[in-house]
């Protein structure tokens, strides 16, 4: 599903961006956790949890500002404000998704 996701409702460039910063997080947390979850800590591990809800929280908020971005973009095509709206017929069809009547399902 989430595959089909990222090959039908985004971008390329966005969904390559965006997914990088996704693996980034996701990479950067598997670095850190040896260093952040001491034995020292245990048993509750406040620091370990709190370095995982921060990165959790810089998730979110890549995932908002990622859906703003989105919706914005899908209303500038409604209005017709496209950088590719003065392209001829033909060359509209091998735009592919940046074709102005392109929309960011969310």
């Amino acid at each position: 599903m989430a595959n089909w996701f990222w090959k039908q409702c985004v971008e390329i460039y966005f969904s390559l961006q965006f997914h990088v910063l996704i693996q980034f997080f996701c990479i950067v947390g598997g670095i850190i956790a040896p260093f952040v979850f001491l034995a020292k800590d245990a048993p509750e591990y406040h620091p370990g949890y709190s370095v995982c809800l921060s990165f959790l929280c810089m998730s979110a908020l890549a995932s908002t500002v990622y859906l703003i971005v989105c919706i914005m973009e899908n209303q500038q095509r409604v209005k017709g404000l496209s950088d590719n709206d003065g392209v001829a017929g033909d060359e509209k069809e091998l735009l592919g998704d940046l074709h102005p009547s392109y929309q960011y399902m969310l």
